[in-house]
């Protein structure tokens, strides 16, 4: 019977029996019928007439969407509340053009409006029906781009304000986020070759409204759910990252009204304690949906500002124009964002000061505690606890002198300092304090603030008792210090190390060019020679008498020095197995006469001249090698510097015969361990 229907159990003349054509064979069948038949999706795909024809009359229509938005009695079968909503939803989905246009545009969009009132329920929302009113927005987002954007577009606000009312659902936040992104085309059509009337058919317009970020901070504010605010503030972080640079959202964003509000809720007093187990409050869910909003702001802010560079024959002058004006609003912003922040310092930092311990990992905290693999009990610094250090670190990167003297006197810097140390295992923490002290050594900061990071905060103090613990230098009393030693490498020496090369690196820059590290990666292979990656004009200058200077100042500067020479010279040769030589006057050997080549070896980083030693050694036993490797033997020559010897080294390892892999291998690893620049660093 179901020869000839063009289904697909119709092959080749050949008969299958359909359940679904056996259903429409009858004089009198009802769309329930068809539902409960899995074979018909695959139907409805492969284009079946007859299943089509039905599921685009009215009847079909109204029912497919009356169990989408409605939702199922509570003494409903299973098959009411599960079976009906998620077939109804895959009929849609299958993608037929007639059925999605009879959704859309058919019955005079009778039946599309009622499938937006759902948002019209009472929250909150069954969460199988908004999944299905997501996934079939979805599918109409790219499939009927203009006629769903025209009818979004058309009920303006108003329409947003229902879809904010259930914004508490994960699935309508998930379709609000990608409406606020009109950039990122919803189909193949090339948006960007329309004019801009048309282009207007084929985007939503509530990322351009003013009203927008009000509306959406607004309801991030309402004290009704702790899920709305977690649900907004992801909602505008993804925006704040994914939106260009001139898109009117960021600027809309930074005028609003309610800012000084999220300032106020970000640093609100919150001292109550919270276990692992305890679920958020709505006032601590909004504060920590505030500090992340304004952290997110600040650094998108901060990426803005950066140096606007257009070739105006690739982009024209109307493109460079267009950046002029977007950087001069972005820089005023700014501006009135940085004088709001100097107001809120002192709060902030007395929220991070409460969740200082002490320097004692096991003393109790505003989070509670937990144990460790260890066996040991550790605090929790919870999110808030992070997001505030977070947010320092985006203030810090405004480069604004009259905020990091904020910073000082309110003494936010020595509690970012006093967390780090205090929370040993926490490496989200220890990375985002490391990059504060690496902006302010690498971004030029004043004096005074170095001072106080230094000598105040007891920085250098701190890194070198680190470091020298991790070394075996010094002993601590501290049985649980001694016991963490004792085990595997403590997260926080890692970062400690990066603040140290990078302090040194900085004392020894020349020629105005410093090591700048990405601060995305591995703390110890992230470092990168200035000349390779800035022009000439672009040259970072020399803070190094400023440091020097200052270090002297805190009357640190010799056992800085000493510390460099022995104890993290230490612990880098014990972490790398690289035998490292100590550039100390008393290791030098005295029975090598002075010559150009050891005093170019106080030009070299750590890592070239444990190289030089090898390469050296190499020169020396020389002799003493088998004849079948004389080939490969560095000839080591009186007026040999280092790096001629090493860049030679690399030359001998291409001319060398494959005889001798082996030993090809072990000359490549050192030419790729240190590399002939100057100011290599581990």
């Amino acid at each position: 019977s179901s020869l000839g229907h063009g289904d697909i159990w119709s092959i080749n003349g050949i008969n299958f029996s359909s359940p679904v054509n056996d259903i429409l064979d009858k004089e009198f069948y009802t769309l329930e019928e068809l539902l409960q038949e899995d074979e018909l999706f695959e139907e409805v795909k492969s284009g079946n007439g007859r299943v089509i024809e039905f599921l685009t009359t009215e009847e079909a229509i109204d029912k497919l969407v009356g169990y989408i938005i409605t939702p199922a009695d509570e003494d409903a079968s299973d098959v009411r509340k599960y079976k009906y909503p998620f077939a109804s939803c895959e009929v849609f989905c299958c993608e037929v053009t007639n059925i999605l246009e009879t959704l859309v545009n058919g019955y005079e969009g009778k039946y599309f409006d009622r499938l937006f009132s759902i948002l019209t329920l009472d929250s909150p929302l069954d969460h199988f029906l908004a999944g299905y009113f997501e996934k079939i927005l979805a599918i109409l987002f790219r499939r009927m781009t203009e006629p769903v954007m025209t009818y979004l577009n058309r009920g303006g606000m108003a329409l947003l304000h229902k879809f904010l009312v259930h914004i508490d659902n994960y699935s309508v936040m998930q379709i609000v986020q990608r409406l606020m992104l009109p950039h990122i085309p919803f189909s193949n059509e090339d948006i960007e070759s329309m004019k801009a009337e048309e282009r207007i058919s084929f985007q939503c317009n509530w990322p351009y409204q003013k009203d927008t970020c009000n509306m959406l901070f607004e309801r991030m504010l309402d004290k009704h759910s702790p899920d709305i605010p977690s649900h907004i503030s992801d909602l505008l972080i993804t925006v704040l990252q994914l939106s260009p640079h001139e898109s009117s959202f960021l600027t809309n964003l930074c005028d609003s009204k309610h800012i000084p509000e999220l300032l106020s809720y970000a640093a609100m007093v919150y001292s109550q304690p919270m276990t692992l187990t305890d679920p958020p409050t709505v006032e601590l869910s909004i504060s920590l949906a505030s500090i992340c909003v304004l952290e997110s702001l600040i650094s998108r802010l901060c990426e803005v500002l950066s140096p606007f560079e257009f070739d105006d024959a690739q982009h024209g002058d109307e493109a460079a124009n267009t950046a002029g004006r977007v950087s001069v609003a972005i820089a005023e912003s700014v501006e009135k964002l940085s004088c709001a922040l100097i107001q809120v310092v002192p709060r902030i930092s007395d929220q991070l000061r409460a969740y200082c311990t002490g320097n004692c990992p096991t003393s109790s905290a505003l989070c509670g505690n937990f144990d460790a693999q260890c066996n040991q009990t550790f605090c929790r610094l919870g999110p808030r606890g992070l997001n505030l250090v977070k947010l320092v670190e985006a203030m810090v990167r405004l480069a604004n002198d009259d905020l990091d003297d904020a910073l000082c006197n309110s003494g936010a810097f020595f509690a970012c300092i006093d967390l780090m140390f205090s929370y040993p295992l926490n490496s989200l923490l220890h990375l985002s304090v490391q990059r504060i002290v690496l902006i302010l050594i690498e971004g030029g900061a004043s004096d005074r603030t170095l001072k106080h990071l230094f000598a105040d905060c007891g920085l250098l103090e701190r890194v070198m008792k680190v470091v020298g613990q991790e070394a075996g230098a010094t002993s601590s009393s501290d049985a649980t210090t001694r016991q963490l030693i004792a085990g595997s490498r403590r997260p926080i020496v890692g970062h400690v190390i990066t603040i140290a090369q990078t302090l040194c690196a900085a004392l020894r820059t020349e020629d105005n060019s410093v090591l700048v590290m990405s601060g995305e990666n591995d703390a110890e292979n992230n470092w990168k020679t200035a000349p390779n990656i800035i022009q000439d004009n672009e040259k970072i200058p020399s803070c190094a008498s400023s440091l020097r200077r200052v270090i002297e100042e805190c009357d640190l500067a010799q056992e800085w020095d000493t510390f460099e020479s022995r104890e993290l010279h230490m612990l880098i040769e014990k972490q790398t197995g690289v035998a490292a030589v100590d550039v100390t006057p008393e290791s030098s050997p005295k029975s090598e006469p002075a010559s150009h080549v050891d005093g170019a070896l106080e030009s070299l980083s750590l890592s070239d001249r444990s190289a030089w030693e090898s390469i050296k050694e190499d020169g020396i036993n020389a002799s003493a090698r088998d004849s079948d490797a004389k080939d490969h033997d560095i000839n080591l020559n009186d007026d040999d510097t280092p790096h001629a010897a090493i860049s030679r080294s690399l030359s001998s390892c291409d001319n060398s015969d494959d005889d001798n892999d082996m030993e090809n291998i072990e000359v490549s690893e050192i030419g790729e361990l240190c590399s002939p620049l100057e100011n290599t660093d581990l």
